[in-house]
């Protein structure tokens, strides 16, 4: 996308791969036993407190128009997966 800081638009792509993944993990949580899908949920929520972590330490202050609009655009289209999943 033209405009979108490199390193901000790999870390926004990566944050909506992992919910993908958990989109996934949603899906295929009723076919497991108990106990996987308890080691699979912690793993999730391993993954997602890294995620927060790394977005609550981007400067906001530095994100151009471009990184902001990425931005709204890539939460959009997690809350729309979320949605589907439910």
């Amino acid at each position: 996308m033209d405009g979108v800081t490199p390193e901000f638009k790999k870390t926004m792509d990566e944050y909506e791969a992992f919910f993908d993944e958990y989109v996934e993990y949603m899906k295929n949580m009723k076919s497991k036993n108990s106990l996987g899908a308890a080691v699979d949920y912690v793993q999730m929520l391993d993954k997602y407190n890294k995620y927060m972590k790394e977005l609550d330490e981007m400067d906001e202050s530095k994100m151009t128009k471009e990184d902001h609009k990425y931005f709204l655009d890539t939460m959009n289209r997690i809350s729309k997966k979320l949605i589907d999943v439910s």
